[in-house]
């Protein structure tokens, strides 16, 4: 057991410890109601686990507004009524000596008008892979707006009792849209260099910050490389990680692989080489 001690010692974030280092991440289960509300069934799958001795679980995306809302099992977290059964599902993960986070997630382009009835959003006239939808471009007010929801939806988790909220920065969803080269062709302040195409997540960073305060984990899951042409490397997450890392206000990085268009990396199969 010597070998696994460090797996089974706790971890802390600000002022949020983490009993082990065996965690959750997040992932979509189809639990919570048809009507984009959490439920009983899906407190319990998130309570069993918390029972097993898990340190951290991360409940998957929840759409942060209705142009990221896609499937009716997906959490609304735009509405305040979703705060009251937060309460819940931290009181329950939290009696087993767990902590309890969620992804802050806007899809862009991976959207569907087909549930959400409204219109899916990019950084540029971009199809998602997935949907084949054409995304309207978002002018800056649309992007101002993007930022705001994702601050309130960390306020709301923050009332709910979480003990943290992860940007959902990978597999090509709204800010890794901004940040790539593949999903970003604009001309202004937010396309172009890497700082202006950087800018998105770094304004998102800070407004999330401003809005919890200091005593709130925040946290990222992140791409290690994108795995399509002129999409974003290894040695440019390289650079781009170590820039949201320095600003003080993000507490750890969760790294993954690809983006819609390169789907089975998610999870990288054997075909995949150790990088």
């Amino acid at each position: 057991m010597t070998e696994m001690a460090e797996l089974f010692s706790p971890i802390t974030f600000r002022n949020c410890t983490v009993k082990n280092r065996i965690m959750i991440s997040g992932h979509i289960h189809m639990l919570a109601s048809h009507e984009g509300m959490p439920n009983e069934r899906e407190l319990r799958y998130h309570e069993a686990r918390a029972k097993g001795g898990f340190g951290l679980i991360v409940m998957g995306a929840a759409a942060v507004n209705p142009h990221s809302w896609i499937i009716p099992e997906g959490h609304k977290g735009y509405l305040d009524e979703i705060i009251p059964w937060y309460q819940r599902y931290s009181e329950a993960v939290h009696a087993h000596g767990a902590k309890l986070m969620i992804q802050a997630w806007h899809n862009g382009h991976q959207n569907s008008g087909f549930w959400s009835n409204v219109n899916s959003q990019c950084a540029s006239q971009i199809p998602s892979a997935g949907q084949g939808e054409v995304p309207a471009v978002m002018d800056e007010d649309d992007i101002q707006q993007a930022i705001k929801d994702y601050a309130d939806f960390a306020v709301r988790c923050q009332k709910g009792g979480l003990d943290g909220v992860e940007i959902h920065c990978a597999h090509g969803y709204l800010p890794q849209q901004f940040l790539s080269p593949y999903s970003n062709i604009r001309k202004d302040k937010y396309g172009g260099s890497l700082e202006n195409r950087m800018r998105f997540s770094m304004e998102l960073i800070d407004a999330m910050r401003e809005a919890v305060g200091e005593d709130f984990v925040l946290g990222m899951r992140i791409i290690g490389d994108e795995l399509v042409r002129v999409g974003l490397t290894l040695d440019d997450m390289k650079e781009i990680a170590p820039i949201w890392a320095q600003t003080g206000k993000v507490d750890y990085l969760n790294i993954s692989g690809g983006t819609y268009r390169s789907v089975a990396p998610f999870v990288g199969p054997m075909m995949l080489p150790p990088r």
